[in-house]
């Protein structure tokens, strides 16, 4: 398997697809416009990707922004619920703390512009390389694998009406 995902590795790379290194190494300020913005950990927080419990918050947002649920009274509740795994995804099997390269057909999208099949894989030291797929019809949004910022993510959404891709 591992050497299957490495031919098609270098496959990927000597193709004809874009490379970009995707992460700085200088934290991003956040934007003032309401939308959260992930933040690259500090080197401090290192020792915290080993404890369980720090898996299940969120250190980029805590708390919930002004706009999410306004009125009520347990929105930082049903914040923390909407996904509790996200410093898991992003920081303990994701790599969005660290500089890595990506290539692939739209490798700073998730979906393909227009819909279809998009891929990538993210390379970052002496990890296995790490692959994502997406597919996006009138139908179905889907992907599977490191997103665009380097976290470990899955998603299914089936529409049964038409709704034209972005």
């Amino acid at each position: 398997m591992i050497r299957l995902l490495a031919l098609l590795a270098l496959g990927l790379a000597a193709s004809s697809c874009s490379t970009v290194v995707h992460r700085p190494k200088a934290p991003k300020t956040p934007k003032l416009d309401g939308k959260s913005v992930a933040q690259v950990v500090p080197v401090k927080r290192k020792m915290q990707k080993w404890n369980p419990i720090w898996w299940i918050g969120n250190v980029d947002t805590p708390v919930p922004p002004p706009d999410y649920k306004p009125d009520d009274p347990r929105r930082a509740r049903k914040w923390y619920w909407r996904n509790p795994g996200h410093n898991f995804t992003f920081y303990v099997v994701g790599v969005a703390d660290q500089e890595f390269t990506r290539i692939g057909r739209h490798p700073k999208d998730v979906f393909r512009p227009g819909g279809g099949l998009n891929w990538a894989v993210s390379f970052y030291g002496l990890y296995p390389p790490l692959p994502f797929v997406s597919y996006q019809s009138r139908h179905c949004s889907t992907y599977l694998g490191w997103r665009e910022r380097g976290n470990l993510g899955a998603k299914l959404n089936l529409r049964w009406r038409g709704v034209e891709p972005k």
